[in-house]
């Protein structure tokens, strides 16, 4: 099974937050899978840090938006990761699951949504997707 991974972003946030939601989202996906994640590279007198040996594609929402994604996700059994509205600004974890759970699912903002799966299910989802620009 090759393995896909793609970063969905809401359209037409600061370029700022943009790098920030995707770092985030990608340290929760490298948590889901450490097979994902290769081997410190020594090269002379500096060591390159494991990063991840699967490629990352950053798109954006299209019309249908990040609730249409999610849903596809589910449809598709992938699991992902997701960025809240809440995590911007948050001061501490705690205080971000508070607000989190004290939020109406239906109230509640997702910014950014990180996909890993199986490279079929991963395109099903994001097919319609454009780049991010």
């Amino acid at each position: 099974m090759e393995t896909s991974i793609a970063i969905i972003i809401k359209k037409e946030l600061p370029i700022g937050l943009t790098g920030n939601i995707c770092a985030c989202l990608a340290t929760g996906i490298m948590n889901l899978n450490n097979q994902i994640i290769g081997h410190d590279i020594v090269a002379e007198d500096i060591t390159y840090k494991a990063i991840t040996k699967v490629p990352i594609v950053v798109l954006n929402e299209n019309k249908l938006g990040i609730n249409e994604v999610i849903r596809r996700a589910k449809r598709n059994k992938l699991e992902f990761v997701l960025y809240d509205r809440h995590a911007v600004g948050a001061s501490d974890y705690n205080g971000y699951e508070t607000d989190i759970k004290s939020t109406p699912e239906e109230a509640r903002e997702i910014l950014g949504v990180g996909l890993i799966g199986e490279q079929k299910s991963v395109r099903n989802v994001i097919g319609d997707l454009p780049l991010l620009k």
